[in-house]
């Protein structure tokens, strides 16, 4: 849904979770442009959010003030293979930036399962891969460029401008708007998949074990199942083997697509249909192949799910599955998809759910159109009293004045904030709940 200068019209996110009808509608293509769009604003204070694809869950760019489109402005602008970097507009999506550093036999270190999100989307979140030995998007970063609130181009870098760099590598879209994101890069890499399943019981004994050997792990444990999948991805110089074209549709449509909607529509018929739907959804052969980093580590996400996730210290996570797995079937409401579980070095970012600890995700997905309310406060609870952080584009009910405690720099923040965007011309209502605590 690509705006125009001047247009007005809905807006909604990829979920239909959030939506909002902005005033104004703009597609800079050009930073010149962008930073006009921000002085404007400025200069009359009315409020202004950025969206790129839309994947974040929580109302993050919802306004009814000025919107800005990020679709006509997501070129990859350099790779500088001596530097190992890659510099990229704010809306490049994912999935060209992985294309362009193929050309150059580059890669990023680390990344989610998804690769339609935004370069600037993507780090202002916090949005992770797995693997206790990387970090998230937002640790990749080498330097950046953003327009603060103020209408001020500013480039910052651990040794330029280190206090704002610290703070924006993750900051919403409310510390400044990011015109262009240079990342750091990795030679390029090949990831063996490979899955196994495992009992729960010898899961939960096992599970440090699990996270020191592979390197960028998940695990999805459902409720209505005592077995665990375990998806295994290793970097290795194997030669490639990558999945036939039947392997592949079968794992994106057949089973990504088709079967978790079955699973989905099962749910809204009865909780009893929902362990039967997937177990014939998780009868396919385990996979087994060699390929291309980011074509292991992402895959296509068309079943529109909600989601929360919170972040918890890493050795708390046996605990808090554990708990879990007790107390969720009590929610009074179906979990019909399983948890998905990641880990995640510490890191020095101020905002970071995974600041200053070694951390275990864990993420928990349901179907938009059934109830979902109690299972997440009964989550919620149980990950919030482990000290979890809940990620910033997920859906929990926290307040600024919650969450405060559980970031040891938040007032930094808050300072760096207001001197970047002293007329809070960045925010909007669901950031003054969560951020501001002016709500």
């Amino acid at each position: 849904m690509t705006g125009t200068a001047g247009a007005s019209g809905d807006w909604t996110n990829w979920a239909g979770s959030a939506r909002c009808h902005p005033a104004r509608r703009v597609s800079p293509r050009s930073e010149d442009e962008l930073v006009q769009q921000v002085r404007d604003a400025c200069s009359t204070g009315q409020p202004l959010r950025v969206a790129g694809n839309g994947h974040s869950f929580a109302p993050l760019v919802s306004t009814d003030s000025t919107l800005v489109d990020l679709h006509e402005y997501a070129d990859v602008i350099a790779v500088d293979p001596a530097a190992m970097t890659v510099t990229v507009q704010a809306g490049a999506p994912l999935w060209r930036i992985n294309a362009e550093l193929d050309r150059y036999g580059l890669a990023i270190e680390n990344m989610g399962s998804i690769n339609v999100q935004t370069a600037a989307g993507l780090v202002s979140t916090g949005t992770h891969g797995s693997g206790t030995r990387y970090g998230c998007l937002s640790s990749q970063i080498a330097s950046m460029r953003l327009v603060t609130g103020r209408g001020e181009l500013v480039e910052c870098s651990a040794t330029s401008e280190p206090d704002v760099f610290s703070a924006a590598r993750l900051g919403l879209g409310a510390l400044g708007v990011i015109s262009t994101i240079t990342f750091r890069c990795v030679p390029a890499f090949s990831l063996s998949l490979e899955e196994r399943t495992e009992p729960f019981a010898r899961f939960i004994e096992r599970l440090p074990e699990h996270v020191e050997s592979i390197d960028h792990p998940v695990f999805f444990s459902p409720m209505w199942s005592d077995q665990v999948h375990i998806r295994a991805m290793s970097r290795t110089t194997a030669p490639l083997r990558p999945p036939s074209r039947w392997q592949a549709w079968r794992d994106h449509y057949l089973a990504g697509h088709a079967g978790l909607q079955g699973v989905l529509w099962a749910h809204r018929r009865g909780a009893a249909l929902v362990p039967f739907a997937s177990k014939v959804l998780t009868r396919r052969p385990l996979r087994s192949f060699v390929d291309v980093s980011h074509r292991i580590f992402t895959f296509p996400q068309r079943v529109r799910v909600v989601s929360m996730e919170y972040a918890v210290p890493l050795e708390a996570l046996r605990q808090v599955l554990q708990e879990l797995r007790r107390v969720l079937p009590s929610s009074g409401e179906v979990v019909s998809l399983p948890l998905e579980i990641r880990v995640a070095s510490g890191n020095d970012i101020p905002l970071s759910p995974a600041y200053g600890r070694p951390t275990g995700y864990v993420n928990l997905a349901t179907d938009a159109y059934s109830p979902h309310d109690k299972i997440y406060q009964v989550a919620g609870r149980v990950l919030s009293d482990f000290d979890g952080r809940p990620h910033w584009a997920k859906l929990h009910s926290h307040t600024a004045s919650s969450l405060a405690p559980r970031y040891p720099r938040w007032n930094d923040v808050q300072r760096i904030r207001q001197s970047l965007d002293p007329k809070g011309i960045l925010i909007n209502p669901y950031l003054e709940r969560v951020l501001t605590g002016t709500a």
